[in-house]
């Protein structure tokens, strides 16, 4: 008997019980593998659906105003001429607000808990961010 540190086991060595059992681990990682995939080109294939539907609902505005619809900025019902250019502008002007809000309260709050904060402070004020995020 050698003092190798490495030692080769080879499957026929094994017990039958461990034989059967990683053949059923191997079984189920397949298995587990192919439920995987399945779910993941069912998001790939609802996410195409879900694209589907937004151009097919667009496509009246698109067919009727053009791709200046996008950016155009006027919206007169009374000559029928709209452009989706100022609601555009004003999601992204609002995200904008809300990071500058955001950005620097999330930063200030995280550096008191894990700097400032006595320890008997951290884990009240860390929950009821929790609970708030």
């Amino acid at each position: 008997m050698s003092n190798s540190i490495e030692s080769v086991i080879n499957e026929a060595d094994l017990p039958m019980s461990m034989e059967r059992s990683s053949r059923r681990f191997a079984l189920g990682d397949l298995a587990f593998r192919w439920t995987a995939l399945s779910f993941a080109f069912l998001v790939l294939l609802l996410l195409a659906g879900i694209i589907y539907m937004l151009v097919q609902g667009a496509m009246p505005a698109f067919q009727e105003f053009g791709l200046g619809f996008l950016t155009n900025e006027t919206w007169d019902p009374v000559k029928e001429e709209y452009g989706a250019w100022a609601p555009i502008m004003g999601t992204v002007i609002a995200a904008l607000i809300a990071m500058l809000i955001g950005l620097p309260l999330s930063f200030g709050i995280a550096i008191f808990i894990t700097e400032m904060a006595p320890q008997w402070l951290k884990r009240p004020v860390g929950m009821a961010i929790e609970l708030l995020a």
